[in-house]
């Protein structure tokens, strides 16, 4: 089944968002894991990316890759602070 960034019948998930920052290198590496029943629990999505202290509008951001190997899907991702 492919979920599509989204589970079948449910208006929200959730999700625990684990990480870790290398500060030598600026490099973040995240894991999505779903906290669901309805969805396998091999389901994870992996982040790699940098953090940028002086990013958009001087704001720190984050700016990588993302990849689903479980359904074969992937691309590109950004975040940044919000203040």
């Amino acid at each position: 089944m492919l979920y599509k960034g989204d589970i079948p019948g449910q208006p929200v998930i959730f999700y625990t968002l684990r990480g870790k920052f290398d500060p030598e290198n600026m490099d973040v590496v995240m894991e999505k894991v779903y906290e669901t029943s309805l969805i396998s629990e091999d389901l994870r999505i992996r982040y790699k990316g940098k953090l940028d202290l002086n990013g958009t509008e001087g704001r720190p951001v984050i700016t990588g890759t993302w990849d689903n190997s479980m359904e074969g899907t992937h691309g590109n991702f950004a975040c940044r602070l919000e203040e």
